[in-house]
């Protein structure tokens, strides 16, 4: 596949990825917002240290946790974090890719428990087909794979 016609992971919808697009809006929200939470968990736990100071890892922590003050909490992210709009984008996109992996990982263990179901063997050679083109960033095919057993 050339560059131009390139699926990237940022494009696809993940919601078709984890083939849950049957889910109505509000459990989308729901979901949505889990994600946003194990996002934040993962940037406190792991990136803010090596950007903040225990004294602004307290302050940012108490903005964040007050809803009249989240605008300020991002704000002030934004002014300490270099480039945090594309850091921002790389660490959701991790986050995509990775809940993206465990769903098919977990639909191939589910698959090999059903090993007696006379269509496991096609499903299996998909979601290893799938999972391999996970891993090589080739969403254009993870998202013709993923489309093909909907």
């Amino acid at each position: 596949m050339d560059n131009q016609t390139q699926v990237k992971l940022e494009d696809l919808d993940l919601f078709k990825l984890l083939r849950l697009s049957h889910l109505s809006d509000e459990q989308k929200r729901e979901y949505t917002q889990k994600i946003l939470e194990l996002a934040f968990a993962e940037i406190a736990a792991e990136d803010l240290p090596q950007y903040l100071t225990e004294e602004e890892i307290t302050q940012f922590t108490q903005m964040a946790s007050d809803p009249s003050t989240k605008d300020q909490a991002l704000e002030f992210l934004k002014s300490k974090f270099p480039n945090f709009d594309e850091f921002l984008k790389t660490k959701m996109l991790g986050i995509k890719k990775d809940l993206v992996l465990a769903n098919i990982e977990e639909r191939l263990e589910i698959n090999k428990a059903e090993s007696s179901n006379p269509d496991a063997p096609a499903e299996k050679e998909n979601l290893e087909k799938t999972l391999a083109a996970i891993q090589a960033d080739d969403w254009g095919t993870v998202d013709q794979l993923i489309q093909s057993t909907n």
